[in-house]
């Protein structure tokens, strides 16, 4: 099912709006959707880590959102936890809300 992640986007201590991403996860393997349902807190929380990480440092604030990066970012966050190739992220909406 698809979720909704979000995050501020600031810069020297200036907010500047914030992000919202709306993503799921394919999980192909039955066997590892259940390690998913066990291990979501920390799926969520190491994919909230990485949009708050890619808000703050990589976007750049008046642009429209690099989604292959986010996507990215947000499968790296996922693979930490789950192991590589074991769930893909798949992004539903990247918006950006201006102050």
């Amino acid at each position: 099912p698809t979720f909704g992640l979000r995050a501020t986007i600031s810069r020297n201590f200036s907010l500047f709006g914030f992000i919202a991403v709306d993503a799921g996860l394919d999980v192909p393997k039955p066997e590892t959707r259940k390690k998913v349902d066990a291990l979501k807190p920390r799926v969520m929380s190491d994919m909230r880590d990485a949009l708050s990480s890619y808000a703050s440092l990589s976007y750049l604030v008046g642009e429209k959102p690099d989604a292959d990066m986010l996507r990215a970012r947000l499968q790296k966050a996922v693979d930490g936890v789950l192991g590589k190739g074991e769930a893909k992220v798949a992004l539903a909406s990247v918006i950006v809300f201006p102050k």
